[in-house]
């Protein structure tokens, strides 16, 4: 087969509309969780994830999409590591899978995406189709700015940081949109009273993996909102020429926290979570991390399959 020849793909009119926006759903999710007049003294938990596999050609067109939602408000499951995945499967061997693990301060995610390739044999064309994965999470929480023995009204600051670690799959783009894969990460905190704001924007296209940090100046006596969130996603149709397969992999950590200026002033927001903690496994997920790994490897196992032509 000849990865040179391009030919005519009858592609369903709505192809592009099942990409993803990174961090769409999770904003959407937000907000609709957002209490009017905003969440103070509130904490949330979001996710949602598909694994949209579709195949245009030869008939009967299949198209597979299924969706996880995770919507946890002033719940005290959203301290606790949740767990969701979906995964889906077309005829001619497109597949496309997402998981999310987190918690509040924690995030972790993971999308991959694969088609074959698109194809003449004789003239006749073979097969078309596309994939997509998408994981959007986020979480948000309310800090009260108190202790230490200071007096309300004394001038302090806090040092949110972000500490990313993930892969994404090469190529990250090809013209056309054949391929496409992102992984973006945001915190953001807040003053409540005064409305200052601290925010920063990753994103794995451009930056290195690592650690990030802010720093607010508050008082005592205030209430800091943080929020963050993780969204990755792959791409991938029968017509792309540089890969067979789209993977960001960021179910490692994705992990938020908060350092006082003074020490003894409180870290620990409203759901209960201390964000001064390093977030490291929990003992009683070892099961779940075998599990993802587990899939993680097999996922990998299909990309040496069915690499490049």
């Amino acid at each position: 087969m000849n990865p040179t020849v391009k030919p005519s793909i009858p592609e369903s009119p709505d192809h592009r509309s099942w990409r993803y926006r990174p961090g769409a759903l999770a904003l959407l999710l937000a907000l609709a969780l957002a209490p009017i007049g905003g969440w103070a003294q509130s904490s949330f938990l979001t996710a949602a994830l598909r694994a949209n596999t579709t195949m245009t050609y030869p008939a009967p067109r299949e198209d597979h999409s299924p969706v996880v939602y995770l919507s946890l408000l002033d719940k005290p499951e959203a301290a606790v590591l949740q767990l969701r995945d979906t995964d889906s499967q077309v005829s001619n061997g497109g597949t496309a899978s997402a998981m999310f693990k987190g918690r509040i301060g924690l995030l972790k995610a993971y999308a991959f995406a694969s088609q074959p390739y698109c194809c003449t044999i004789g003239g006749e064309l073979v097969t078309t189709g596309f994939s997509d994965a998408a994981v959007d999470a986020g979480f948000g929480d309310t800090v009260n700015v108190s202790g230490a023995g200071l007096a309300d009204g004394t001038p302090v600051q806090y040092r949110v940081g972000l500490r990313i670690d993930g892969t994404l799959s090469s190529p990250t783009f090809e013209m056309g949109g054949h391929v496409g894969v992102y992984g973006v990460a945001e915190v953001r905190l807040e003053d409540r009273t005064t409305r200052d704001i601290v925010t920063l924007r990753w994103d794995a296209s451009r930056q290195a993996t690592g650690l990030y940090e802010l720093t607010l100046n508050t008082q005592v006596g205030h209430q800091l909102s943080l929020t963050g969130y993780l969204n990755v996603g792959a791409n991938i149709d029968t017509e792309a020429r540089t890969a067979r397969s789209g993977e960001a992999d960021f179910y490692h950590s994705a992990s938020y926290s908060l350092t006082p200026s003074v020490v003894g002033l409180n870290t620990v927001g409203v759901s209960g979570v201390d964000f001064a903690v390093s977030s490291v496994p929990e003992p009683d997920q070892a099961a779940l991390l075998l599990a993802g790994c587990g899939l993680l490897a097999w996922h990998r196992r299909g990309v040496k399959r069915c690499g490049p032509r």
